[in-house]
């Protein structure tokens, strides 16, 4: 077997092949939907099953669109007209690799980039049996805050979700297609399950996504529910049943239960014709005829007859010495009885009996927790009636980084909460959780992802009510998902950088679900938007850590000795011989940290060699401490660093040698500390040095103590830039050659630390947090009623696929369900940015509500936070007086007809500037523009460069800003990066709607340039999207970019013509112009998505602006959004 991920597949030679390997032809183009139902059938002679149409057209009736997929031996066959009425889109595909590679095939094709809710649905079970029931099960999916939502789970081989109906929301979407995208076209059923239904689930959780069955599996119930219990599922409300099931009973064991819920039995009829019923048939194969044997036996113990069956009887749900004698007899019968006719079956039985012998009666994974029970570990505090309740989460108590910072965290609260410290697996510090804390709970796991926490975190929430929760690391996200459940608030504290850890999406995930979350240094929050998070909200924080007091270790009998005395005496002896040298006035620069790569120990060893060869700089020594150094075994690493140190001649300045533990005395007796890391976040040796006065050297965007010296003043005399070993050599030889300045550096370096560092402040701010999130949940049913009452809340704006199918109470609650969500958030209202509102507010927005609720609450307030809104129903002015200019980049010229149609709606006709590709297409627009009853100033070829930017600003722009008083830009979208044509088209039409009018808007030019004439400080006017969309993988370009224009600090939100078109003031445009970009500063083609200069400009059109005293407005169309 070859693995991929948590996905098992048969190796190329076991007839795997690619699920895209199979013909498949797009019939109708289901669109851009946010909320998606992607349905697969299997046609025979390509004949469409009558329970399918009836199944689909119900996802559509509860406001759902519906793209179908049929898998048929030959699509020539298929009987489209009898499905086509019955869904929004119709995929064909030959037969191959069963329901995960159909879904894996078809969903490559289908752009899923605005879906919030995706539904995987197969023809396996006849329903829905009743529209009530079918109603409230939708509802349960739109309402459930889970990333993955599976129907029914089962315990059957390893706990999982069943595949037939399976959904994914918000981050489970990307994950989704993620999973999907490694999936292959297995052979065998079997194959399949064992492949990717049965991981499923463990690869949300794996992930840190949050998973919910809604009609879980009954307490040591191991079967399978949709067969065993089938008749119970309905009576709970979920309104299926297996088509297997009806297959495999007598027609009087379910023909009543199915009527009495009104389905029509024609339906089920009609389908046995094509799968065979009770018996097989013909169409039946052998194979599935010993399935659906297997399958009578068990399914008939749901009949009425059988409800007193030992399986069903309370001893069988509990599995103690008797119960698990009893099952291991029975399970091995049944194997020997199911033996002939269901093999995998028998398999299965007989697995469930060697687990009932080792003792083993639970299974793991999520939901179904391991019995081993977590310990409790009485704390040294007693518990205070007075005090809030509060639990810090550690992943684990072993004396190194982030469980210290847990310790430390959990003394600090104590002063005010009673705390509760879980340690979800264990390590040496334990009983130093107990000393700060009123209770500690060992979690006992053997490590931190893909189990269920709901039962320990019920444990010690039986009896008290917590205020909220920090959870400590990346590696506890997985307490995120059960924590939510139980109402408590989590401040998520994230030090990683996402890079350097095997599941970036696991920083997405995790923070999605937590109401705040921190990140210790601007780099690993920039880090994350690279590889992993969209995009940046209100509610992630940079704080760097205070300076942490290390446990204390337990000691030994002889510790406290005379001898341990003068064993530390002795150590600091050899680290004063090693590091100066009696006789030597040494200047003396020390390294710490594993030798390795990442800690940058050769870029310490190669600003040695530099500093050296310097004239003056005999009396320099060079000592590194920390553990790895091992030459003669670690060829890949350190016998590299041997060799550099003898090429450069180093051997006698400088020492690699182990970590000591009187590293205190180490910073006593350095000039200087190189932090020579390529990459680390606040590394605890830098921050003790610093606190104790020892000057810290770095290198410039690769660690959080760079940005604080910078900050602090600090940057001209010790960063340098990024891995520049000769610039570092230089800052050091400063140093070295003015002692005079040492002990004025090492004032400031410790009054800097000190400050920055301080645990007291770093503890009170994550209080703050806390309790914010604390408040922010308590507030959740006030904020909806507030937003939902408000006339100004817009759903047919932000989710206009539900506006008219779902209560405003309902649409209030989906709006504040992703309003805080990186990537997913969207305005409630046009001309309305929540993340600016919670930024620019200040002190007058505490995040105690949510941004809109709190906007609403006070009153409306004005600010850069709520924009001038240009109505299409205002009154349509006539030609405005205005030199407007209009440039058109017609790189695609078939569609520049179009766009003058919709400019004749309007009385204004500005001048057109526009550009193309080639002197053929320029032919072709000058043609076109003969019809144009307006002045056309100039069409001119430019090369294929900057795409519509270039054009706009090297190629017109001077132009533009001199003889005009407006600016007009659009262009013609095709996106070839984005498969889905139906989502260009809409985006192309919502921005040309908006900025130049048609059957909706109207003359919208004629609208936009009378703002400008009426509002003289109007700068931008652009199309009021509903998304809010920030800097995501941009800010670096902006950065350089911004410093052109003056703008070196950049605000974090803002609002920007979002697919960049726009009305704009020349004079708002004339920096842009003056960067005289040449044709040569584009990057080349074929361009990224996202993550370039262009992308950067498109955001700094609407930040530059704003930053020079313009306002900005947004146009809006009644009926068009996307």
């Amino acid at each position: 077997m070859t693995v991929l991920g948590d996905q098992s597949v048969p190796k190329s030679d076991d007839a795997a092949r690619p699920a895209d390997a199979f013909e498949i032809q797009i019939i109708t183009d289901p669109g851009r939907a946010e909320e998606l139902v992607l349905f697969l059938t299997h046609a025979p002679d390509g004949r469409i099953k009558p329970h399918v149409p009836h199944y689909t057209q119900a996802f559509r009736n509860a406001g759902l669109r519906v793209a179908v997929v049929v898998v048929a031996d030959d699509l020539g066959e298929v009987r489209i007209k009898d499905i086509a009425p019955f869904c929004d889109g119709l995929i064909l595909r030959q037969n191959g690799g069963y329901d995960f590679a159909g879904w894996a095939h078809a969903l490559s094709r289908i752009d899923t980039a605005e879906t919030k809710l995706l539904i995987l649905a197969n023809d396996s079970m006849f329903g829905p049996l009743n529209d009530d029931d079918f109603n409230r099960l939708i509802a349960r999916v739109r309402d459930s805050s889970a990333e993955l939502i599976g129907m029914i789970d089962s315990a059957e081989q390893r706990y999982h979700y069943q595949s037939q109906l399976l959904a994914v929301r918000g981050a489970g979407v990307v994950q989704m297609v993620d999973f999907l995208a490694g999936v292959r076209a297995l052979p065998t059923k079997k194959q399949v399950i064992d492949a990717y239904e049965l991981r499923l689930h463990n690869a949300f959780a794996a992930a840190g996504l949050s998973t919910q069955a809604l009609f879980p599996i009954p307490a040591g119930f191991t079967g399978n529910r949709t067969i065993a219990q089938w008749r119970a599922l309905i009576n709970e409300g979920f309104p299926f049943v297996k088509t297997v099931v009806i297959q495999a009973l007598p027609r009087r064991d379910w023909e009543a239960e199915v009527t009495a819920h009104g389905y029509p039995l024609r339906l089920i009829d009609g389908s046995l014709d094509l799968l065979g019923g009770a018996g097989g048939g013909d169409r039946v194969s052998d194979e599935k005829k010993s399935d659906i044997a297997a399958v009578a036996a068990a399914a008939r113990a749901d009949a009425p007859t059988r409800a007193g069956s030992a399986w069903r009887s309370p001893g069988w749900r509990h599995d103690g010495p008797l119960s698990n004698t009893f099952k291991r007899g029975f399970y091995r019968l049944m194997a020997r009885l199911t033996g002939t006719i269901a093999p995998a079956q028998s398999e299965r039985y007989k697995a469930r009996a060697e687990r009932r012998k080792r003792g083993d009666g639970q299974l793991g994974g999520r939901g179904r927790p391991s019995r081993v029970g977590a310990e409790r570990i009485e704390g040294a505090l007693a518990f205070d009636a007075a005090k809030p309740n509060v639990l810090v989460v550690s992943h684990e108590a072993s004396r190194s980084g982030a469980p210290i910072l847990a310790h430390n965290i959990a003394r600090a609260l104590s002063v005010r909460y009673n705390v509760t410290v879980l340690a979800l697996t264990g390590g040496d510090i334990l009983e130093s959780y107990a000393e700060v804390s009123e209770q500690v709970y060992h979690g006992k796991r053997i490590e931190t992802r893909q189990l269920s926490y709901e039962a320990l975190l019920r444990r010690f929430t039986r009896d008290r009510s917590f205020r909220f929760a920090i959870v400590n690391s990346i590696q506890s996200r997985g307490v995120l998902e059960d924590l939510s459940r139980a109402d408590i608030a989590a401040v998520f504290l994230l030090h990683e950088f996402a890079s350097y850890i095997g599941d970036p999406k696991a920083f997405e995930a995790a923070v999605t679900l937590a109401p705040e979350v921190v990140f210790s240094t601007r780099l690993t929050l920039e880090a994350a938007f690279d590889v992993a998070l969209p995009d940046r909200t209100p509610f992630m924080h940079v704080l760097p850590q205070g300076r942490c007091l290390v446990p204390a270790a337990p000691k030994a009998a002889d510790e406290t000795s005379a001898a341990s005395v003068y064993a530390r005496d002795d150590e600091a002896d050899q680290l004063s011989a090693l590091m100066r040298p009696a006789g030597t006035k040494s200047f003396v620069v020390m390294g710490a940290g594993t030798v390795e790569y990442r800690k940058g120990t050769d870029l310490f060893i190669e600003t040695a060699a530099r500093l050296v060869s310097c004239s003056g700089m005999d009396h320099v020594r060079f000592v590194w401490f920390g553990g790895g150094y091992d030459p003669d075994t670690d060829l890949r690493y350190s016998a590299f660093l041997r060799d550099q140190i003898s090429r450069s001649g180093l051997e006698a300045r400088i020492s690699l040698v182990p970590a000591t533990g009187a590293i205190d005395v180490a910073y006593g007796l350095a000039d200087a500390l190189l932090l020579s890391s390529r990459l680390d976040p606040l590394p605890n040796v830098a921050i003790d040095a610093m606190c104790t006065g020892t000057p810290v050297f770095s290198f410039a965007e690769a660690s959080g103590i760079s940005d604080i010296l910078i900050e602090r003043g600090l940057g001209v005399q010790c960063v340098a830039d990024y891995l520049d070993t000769s610039q570092m050599a230089d800052k050091l030889r400063a140093l070295a050659m003015n002692v005079a300045t040492s002990d004025e550096l090492s004032a400031r370096v410790k009054t800097i630390g000190e400050e920055a560092f301080n645990f007291g402040r770093y503890a009170d701010a994550l209080i703050e947090l806390g309790e914010r999130a604390a408040r922010r949940k308590a507030h959740s049913a006030r904020d909806e009623a507030t937003i939902a009452e408000a006339p100004s809340f817009r759903p047919d704006f932000c989710s206009p696929e539900q506006a008219h199918s779902m209560s405003r109470p309902k649409l209030a609650r989906r709006y504040l369900r992703t309003s805080q969500k990186a990537g997913w958030a969207r305005r409630p209202e046009p001309g309305f940015n929540p993340f600016l509102y919670a930024e620019a507010r200040g002190a007058d927005y505490d995040g105690a509500s949510a941004p809109y609720a709190d906007f609403l609450r006070a009153g409306r307030p004005e600010g850069p936070w709520l924009q001038t809104v240009i109505d299409a129903s205002e009154e349509v002015p006539r030609a405005s007086d205005l030199r407007a200019a209009l440039h058109i980049h017609a790189f695609f010229p078939d569609q520049l007809r179009g766009c003058l149609d919709r400019i004749r709606r309007n009385a204004s006709r500005p001048t057109l500037y526009v550009s193309v590709a080639d002197d053929e297409s320029a032919g072709l627009v000058r043609k076109v523009l003969r019809d144009y009853d307006g002045p056309v100033a100039a069409v001119g070829v430019v090369p294929n460069a900057g795409r519509d930017i270039g054009p706009l600003l090297t190629h017109f722009g001077p132009v533009l800003i001199q003889g005009h008083d407006v600016v007009g830009h659009i262009h013609f979208k095709k996106s070839a990066h984005v498969e889905n044509r139906a989502l260009v088209d809409t985006w192309s039409e919502f921005l040309f709607e908006h900025l130049l009018g048609g059957d909706r808007g109207g003359a919208m030019i004629d609208r936009a340039l009378r703002a400008f004439e009426n509002q003289h400080r109007l700068g931008l006017l652009s199309a009021a999207d509903p998304h809010v969309i920030g800097w995501t993988r941009n800010l670096r370009h902006a950065k350089t970019l911004g410093h052109r224009l003056g703008l070196d600090d950049l605000p974090c939100y803002f609002d920007f013509p979002v697919g960049t078109m726009f009305w704009m003031r020349a004079q708002a445009l004339v920096p842009f112009v003056d960067l005289k970009l040449e044709w040569g500063d584009y990057p080349p083609e074929p361009l990224a998505n996202d993550g370039t200069m262009l992308h950067a400009l498109e955001r700094l059109f609407g930040v530059v602006p704003a930053s020079n005293g313009w306002e900005t407005a947004v146009t809006r169309v009644e009926g068009v959004t996307r």
